[in-house]
């Protein structure tokens, strides 16, 4: 059983970054050893990508809760992979991220000093993004839509004048 954890300051809004990492389809953005991250559901995530010269899918679960900025994600298979993101607001527009790892795999020696660095990359990329990208919606209320994504209010909010389903939602124009 191997721990890691890796902490950076972010300049950004906690609420936007939590927005920002609790999306599935932004994982690949960041992780780099993921090509791609599909929801798969309520909770249900699949990671596709390679490691250690090794190509993967994995099969797992996520849970995000916006009112802690918590996410918790873990494996179903033989290795016991599993994990925590927080984000902590820092004082005006600034953001501290956490992530602890844990990480047993049977039968693989994964090294300690690859998985850490590979941590360390994904925190950088993670800020990167964040701080060199168009800035994402101001912080404020979150809610999560049908597919347990993160969105900001502003987002999910209907701009049709009488919320009538005949008419069309300029958003979707």
């Amino acid at each position: 059983m191997a721990e890691y954890t890796s902490r950076i300051a972010i300049d950004r809004p906690a609420g936007a970054v939590f927005g920002f990492v609790s999306e599935v389809a932004n994982m690949p953005r960041f992780l780099p050893t993921v090509r791609r991250a599909t929801a798969q559901g309520p909770g249900r995530v699949v990671m596709e990508g390679e490691s250690h010269g090794h190509s993967y899918r994995a099969d797992g679960w996520i849970e995000a809760d916006a009112a802690a900025r918590r996410l918790r994600w873990g494996s179903d298979g033989e290795h016991d992979y599993a994990g925590t993101l927080d984000v902590h607001q820092r004082g005006g527009s600034h953001s501290d991220v956490e992530v602890r790892l844990h990480l047993t795999a049977p039968g693989r020696d994964f090294p300690r000093e690859a998985v850490q660095a590979e941590l360390e990359e994904a925190m950088q990329r993670l800020k990167q993004t964040l701080e060199n990208e168009a800035q994402p919606p101001a912080s404020g209320p979150v809610s999560l839509d049908p597919d347990h994504r993160v969105r900001d209010d502003a987002e999910t909010r209907d701009s049709r004048p009488f919320g009538h389903s005949a008419t069309m939602n300029p958003g979707d124009l």
